[in-house]
């Protein structure tokens, strides 16, 4: 009954902001009007979704402490933007990630890079609904707690994104994401981690697994996948571009990224804290991604579990409903050019949207896949052009074509990487695909910057009555 309720809050808040919506620009980036708070509300709450919390726990279970490397990069990167980016990407004037490719290197570049933001995000929010009724095993016994199956649960809980969303747009997001960061924040750093650390003996725990920076299973081979797979999402993406777009001025975004570092940062720490309390207190788990909810199911008293039920479903659904106006924001746009279509018909994508994540959970059951693929896209694709062009501050930049070869060679790159334990047996390598296809898109982003762009061709200037006046003056 909490959950209902609490899904009834979400939807009440989505009904609140409506008049927010009411054209393009409201929708998709709120109005460009959210303070640096709410940036970094958003951003922090949309990064903490299920991999943060699901495979995070999964990794720090299995290697220790080290593992905190793959949700810790992301809240360095955010650093990075903050620190770096923010201000350039706000000043810019684009409306989404393939904008600002567009902006810089042409409509083929836009084209492109909308068409990879789409999939990413349909990936995304897939991985979001299919963690989410993962979740629910611990948290209420069974996938199946309000229908009858898993796929129905997975669909009810599509419907209640896709209305929240569709009726409150980014700004209904940026509301939301306030409340549920406060129920996270309350229920994981407040409630459970506090229980977590008074019951643990992490002197129970295997040798070297409080063990920085790294840890014997976790060397720097892996602090560098992770530095790339999940760090260089944090610098730049879809979302990342939506919600710094968004905010009111270049300081806001600027103070968004670094609030949304120190509060990722902060629950980064507290899942790595509480996975190794899990470890230490319930050894030997099959399912190793569960580790932080269980505990939480055996520390707590029913009232107070359901708090923390909360805390983990909050987590879950602030990264779905970003993930949809993302998507929809770059497929009405920058793929369909909808520029002046109306509200209305934009929500239609983005129900398309959802209902394609939708598809994509029930069709697998590798949580752990859904996400490889859905970085290793991004990463491995746009992230390294965008930073090349952020970085240089239109100093210097690469032809359009360097561009496109970029992307071309990271996905190309990446995708046989991981196709080469199939193509030769035996075949092993402690490297990404994401970490091979950055390094050759970042080679030929490299080897642009000596072809500058051409110049663009003078035109011959019209004369006029006035001009040759001014002509004979001077020659007198």
């Amino acid at each position: 009954m909490t959950i209902v309720l609490y899904s009834l809050l979400l939807i009440a808040i989505g009904y609140a902001c409506r008049r927010s919506t009411r054209d393009n620009e409201g929708y998709f980036l709120a109005g460009r009007g959210l303070s640096a708070f709410e940036v970094g509300m958003t951003l922090a709450a949309t990064a903490f979704g299920g991999s943060a919390i699901l495979i995070a726990s999964r990794m720090i279970y299995t290697l220790g402490l080290a593992g905190l490397w793959f949700s810790g990069s992301v809240a360095l990167g955010f650093g990075v933007l903050g620190l770096g980016f923010a201000r350039r990407i706000r000043a810019s004037g684009a409306v989404s990630l393939a904008d600002y490719y567009r902006i810089h290197y042409g409509a083929a570049a836009q084209r492109i890079a909308s068409a990879l933001i789409v999939l990413v995000e349909i990936t995304f929010f897939g991985l979001t609904v299919k963690s989410f009724a993962l979740m629910t095993t611990p948290l209420f016994g069974e996938s199946r707690w309000l229908v009858h199956s898993e796929a129905g649960f997975e669909a009810l809980i599509t419907g209640v994104f896709i209305l929240y969303t569709l009726m409150g747009g980014h700004k209904a997001i940026a509301v939301t994401a306030i409340v549920q960061f406060g129920i996270i924040f309350f229920g994981l750093l407040c409630v459970l981690l506090p229980l977590g650390l008074f019951h643990a003996d992490f002197a129970a725990l295997p040798a070297g697994f409080l063990r920085l920076p790294t840890a014997p299973g976790a060397g720097w081979t892996f602090i560098l996948n992770m530095g790339v797979l999940m760090g260089l999402s944090g610098v730049v993406g879809g979302d990342v571009f939506s919600k710094i777009l968004s905010a009111r001025d270049e300081r806001a975004a600027r103070g968004g990224a670094l609030t949304a570092a120190a509060a990722f940062g902060a629950l980064a720490v507290a899942i790595a804290l509480l996975a190794l309390c899990a470890r230490a207190l319930l050894p030997g788990l099959d399912q190793p991604e569960l580790a932080v909810l269980l505990l939480g199911r055996r520390l707590l008293p029913p009232a107070l579990f359901e708090i923390v039920s909360l805390a983990f479903l909050s987590a879950l659904l602030s990264t779905g409903d970003s993930v949809l106006i993302t998507g929809a924001t770059v497929l009405a746009l920058d793929v369909l050019k909808l520029r002046r279509a109306s509200v209305g018909r934009i929500r239609l994508l983005t129900l398309g949207l959802a209902l394609a994540g939708l598809g994509l959970a029930l069709y697998t059951h590798q949580l752990l896949e859904i996400m490889k693929f859905g970085y290793t896209l991004l990463t491995a694709s746009l992230i390294v052009p965008a930073i090349f062009t952020l970085a240089l501050a239109g100093r210097r930049k690469p032809r359009a074509g360097f561009v496109l070869a970029a992307i071309g060679a990271g996905l190309g790159a990446a995708s046989l990487w991981k196709a080469a334990p199939l193509l030769a047996a035996g075949f092993k390598s402690p490297l990404d695909p994401a970490t091979i296809g950055v390094g050759c898109s970042a080679a030929v982003m490299a080897a642009g910057l000596f072809f500058p762009p051409h110049p663009a061709p003078m035109r011959p200037r019209r004369v006029t009555a006035t001009s040759h006046a001014t002509l004979d003056r001077r020659s007198r």
